[in-house]
Parts: structure tokens; C-alpha cells; sequence
């Protein structure tokens, strides 16, 4: 067989795709930092911690501020911005020029409004926190296509409506963190637990069922808040059989029935707090 030679239009096609490599990059990242920019521009005041996001700074992304970018591509991979004060709404980022996002932490600022659909787009998302804001309206069900996730937090905010079954698909989770909201009661049947899952808070909900089945499921569970709902029933025995590992649960302030299951042989004696 005869050995495939090298022309010399291949060579300067090969040359010139090489060329382009970091024309592309410079490209993206120009399309991030305006569209960071035109976000900064929604915000009601800008934090003087974020004077790097600027027009005359276009061309050092990775520099700015609650930045991170992606060692390879060089593009936005992790936006860092808890408690910086801001006032603004999450429908004013733009989600579709931000594909290699890893994280995203807006915690504790005052974003309101609703949590846009896009952001299932953003499919490479370990972690994710939109905690302690203002955030309304219903928990997208788009959220289930994140299923690289292994941190979630939307406690804390005004969100309200059924939580989504499409969670269920987040068996990466570790971190789930639901509380403090106006959340409704889901089909828990179409919940089959989460293998990973050592925090789930739902504290202060409006969650007026029967102890969830898929909780006993959750073997790996070190903190459960059920607190502050209006759950009934009793509380099952899995709770003590399966959930080994728990150190701490609060099912205070809500409709329970029956005594607590102390007596099974299983339970944890590494619960050091139990409400």
C-alpha cells in the first residue's frame, strides 16, 4: 500500500485550521465578555469588585473578577459571584453563550423573577447555587437535564409550585437544597431516590404528604430537614433501617403521627442531632 503524501495544498490547509485555533477562542471570548458585560449593565448598581468587567478589558476575560476560565479552551468555566449586593434577575443572563460552565454561584444577592428554562442548557454544571435571593415562580423542569450536577442549592427564595420530577434525574447530587421556599407537593412515586445524596433540605415548604418513600432511599444521607411542612403519617421504619448514616434530623413542626421508631436495632448512633 502506498503511503498517503502530504501535498503541498494540504500543508497549507493543515497550517491554516491551526491558525484559526486561536482566532475561535479569541472569538468566544469575546462573545462572553459582552455578553458578561451586558449583564453587569442590568444590574442596579455595579460592586467596585467587578471594575474588570469592562469594555477596555474585552480581551483579558480570564483576568476579570469571579472569573474562571477553562484551561484549554479558554472560556468561562466557573462564575463565582455570592454576596456581592447585586440587584437584578436571571433572565437578563444570557445562558446560551456559556456551554462549558462547570459553576455558578449567585447566592445571596437579589436576583428576582423567575429561573429561566435555558439554564438546563448549561449541561456540564456540577455546581449550581442560586440561594438566599428572591427568585419566583415554579422550579423549571429543565433543571433535569443537569445531571452532571453534584451540588444544587435554591433555598431560600419565593419559588413556588410543584417540585419538578425531572429532578429525579440528578443522580449525581450530593447537595440538595430545596428550603425556605413555597414549594408544593410532587408524585413522589416518580422519585427513585439518589444514590449519592448525603444533604437534602426541605425545610419550610408546603409538602403535606405521607413521609416521601425515596428518602429511605437515600442511603448515604448524612442531613435530613424535613421542618416546617406539613407532612403526615407515620414515620417509617426505613428511616432507622436504611438511613445509617444520618447525623442529623429534623422532623420538627409538622403533622407527624405515632411515636418515633427508637427502638429498631439499626438506628444511627451517630445521629448527634435529632429534632
Amino acid at each position: 500500500m502506498k503511503a498517503v503524501q502530504e501535498t503541498p495544498l494540504h500543508l497549507l490547509l493543515h497550517i491554516f485550521l491551526l491558525f484559526l485555533l486561536p482566532l475561535q477562542a479569541t472569538s468566544s471570548q469575546r462573545i462572553q465578555a459582552e455578553a458578561l458585560l451586558k449583564w453587569k449593565n442590568s444590574f442596579a448598581s455595579s460592586p467596585p469588585s467587578l471594575n474588570s468587567w469592562s469594555l477596555t478589558n474585552l480581551n483579558n476575560l480570564c483576568n476579570w473578577s469571579a472569573i474562571v476560565c477553562n484551561h484549554n479552551t479558554k472560556t468561562v468555566s466557573e462564575i463565582h459571584l455570592a454576596n456581592f449586593n447585586i440587584t437584578s434577575a436571571l433572565t437578563q443572563f444570557n445562558f446560551n453563550k456559556f456551554f462549558d460552565l462547570t459553576h455558578f454561584n449567585v447566592s445571596g444577592n437579589n436576583f428576582s423573577g423567575p429561573i429561566p428554562s435555558a439554564i438546563g442548557n448549561l449541561t456540564k454544571l456540577t455546581t449550581l447555587d442560586l440561594g438566599n435571593n428572591t427568585l419566583e415562580r415554579e422550579v423549571p423542569a429543565e433543571m433535569g437535564k443537569l445531571t452532571e450536577l453534584h451540588f444544587l442549592s435554591l433555598n431560600n427564595n419565593y419559588l413556588s409550585g410543584t417540585i419538578p420530577y425531572q429532578l429525579d434525574n440528578l443522580k449525581k447530587v450530593q447537595y440538595l437544597l430545596l428550603g425556605g421556599n413555597h414549594l408544593d407537593t410532587p408524585d413522589w412515586s416518580k422519585f427513585s431516590g439518589f444514590p449519592l445524596l448525603s444533604y437534602l433540605d426541605l425545610y419550610g415548604n408546603n409538602l403535606d404528604s405521607e413521609f416521601p418513600e425515596f428518602i429511605s432511599e437515600c442511603r448515604n444521607l448524612t442531613f435530613l430537614d424535613l421542618s416546617g411542612n406539613l407532612f403526615t403519617g407515620q414515620i417509617p421504619k426505613l428511616v432507622v433501617t436504611n438511613l445509617v448514616k444520618l447525623e442529623s434530623l429534623n422532623l420538627t413542626d409538622n403533622r407527624f403521627q405515632g411515636p418515633f421508631p427508637y427502638n429498631f436495632p439499626n438506628i444511627n448512633s451517630n445521629i448527634t442531632r435529632l429534632r
